[in-house]
């Protein structure tokens, strides 16, 4: 908007991330002509049986709606200026037949990961034989899915350089580029007076597998470790969607934070960030967030993975428990060694993350696809 483009949102409301209207500020609605339309995404038994036997992706499918379908009719319909459509992920995907009839926008797809690696991944991960089976099943059909999906557009805008590289090199003759997800400058707010020190904590919505699983691997091969080298050590687990068994722990120097009203007010009030993603793709957001919130990360290479970070400049890499507790063990002995590694993030973020340089990129790659200069 504030480039000057006109932009309409249409989205998919799901379970998983309901959302009234109601709680939208009426000036984003207006500015964005909001409208969403309702999908029942939810898994069901039955259904994924089905998709064993019938050679399609469940994990895609369960987003087609046909409402959603004509709300996407509709507007097409009694809108014909539309320069570019962009999709955000895959699983919109099932409504390009549909934008191609009505429409001779250019189709960008925004990929915010490569779906099939993440279900691979955690595949990987998984020691119950039988849900490992099913996952790497899954993993098949969503990336038979998404590579047919990449001939089908006509821009991918990846969210990460090394998806940008896979990108390019599975669909063929497509034009790609990374367009990553960026901060306000602006907004960030001013650095706190004090913060807890060492004050560790993790903030992540816990209804994403690769998130739940990686807190269950550091509370079980981790924090027992690091919390009896330094007695009255905290960790706190922040995040919407804390399962039952998080919300009723009693680990010794573990705070259940749960849902916080600011992020990153919460971010700014601690020093040290965890990020023990074991699987997943794309980028992790609050890695940026983190960082110009002036914090300092642990985060494996995996978490780390779609950022611009260099290990012990502006995070600190750990694969294993011994890695994760000797980063750790670091950071508490040497508040200087801590404040280095959280003021090089800082830096990173205005170096690449500034949305209005961002926005400038993504706006050129629109041009290029539409063959004009701006």
């Amino acid at each position: 908007l504030k480039s000057g483009i006109k932009v309409k949102v249409l989205a998919i409301n799901t379970p998983k991330y309901k959302v009234s209207t109601s709680e939208i500020p009426v000036e984003y609605l207006n500015a964005f002509a909001f409208e969403s339309v309702f999908i029942d995404t939810k898994v069901r038994i039955t259904q994924a049986f089905i998709y064993l036997f019938n050679g399609k992706s469940y994990v895609a499918d369960r987003f087609y709606s046909e409402a959603f379908d004509r709300k996407i009719r509709e507007t097409l319909q009694s809108t014909h200026d539309f320069d570019i459509i962009q999709l955000e992920s895959i699983f919109v995907a099932h409504y390009i037949n549909t934008i191609r009839k009505y429409s001779n926008a250019k189709i960008v797809l925004r990929a915010h990961n490569v779906e099939h690696i993440i279900w691979q991944r955690l595949a990987g991960t998984c020691r119950n034989l039988i849900k490992k089976i099913y996952l790497r099943h899954l993993s098949i059909r969503l990336k038979k899915f998404e590579y047919n999906i990449l001939s089908e557009v006509d821009g991918i805008a990846a969210i990460s350089l090394i998806d940008e590289v896979f990108f390019a090199k599975h669909a063929l003759h497509k034009k790609v580029i990374t367009i990553p997800v960026g901060i306000d400058i602006d907004t960030i707010p001013a650095e706190p007076e004090q913060r807890e020190f060492p004050g560790i904590f993790h903030l992540g919505s816990m209804n994403w597998m690769p998130n739940l699983d990686g807190i269950k691997w550091f509370l079980h091969h981790v924090w027992p470790i690091i919390s009896h080298k330094f007695p009255g050590l905290k960790l706190y687990l922040a995040g919407r969607n804390m399962p039952p068994w998080l919300e009723v722990l009693k680990t010794p120097g573990v705070v259940i934070a749960g849902m916080v009203d600011d992020a990153f007010a919460f971010m700014q009030s601690k020093t040290i960030m965890i990020v023990p993603v074991l699987s997943g793709g794309g980028m992790r957001v609050k890695i940026i967030e983190g960082w110009a919130c002036g914090n300092t990360i642990v985060s494996t290479s995996i978490g780390a993975e779609g950022t611009f970070y260099k290990d012990g400049q502006n995070i600190l890499i750990a694969n294993t428990p011994d890695e994760f507790v000797n980063q750790l063990n670091k950071c508490i002995r040497d508040n200087g060694h801590c404040a280095a590694i959280a003021n090089a993030g800082k830096s990173t973020v205005f170096e690449h993350y500034d949305n209005s340089k961002i926005t400038e990129r993504l706006l050129q790659f629109y041009a290029l696809l539409l063959n004009y200069l701006i």
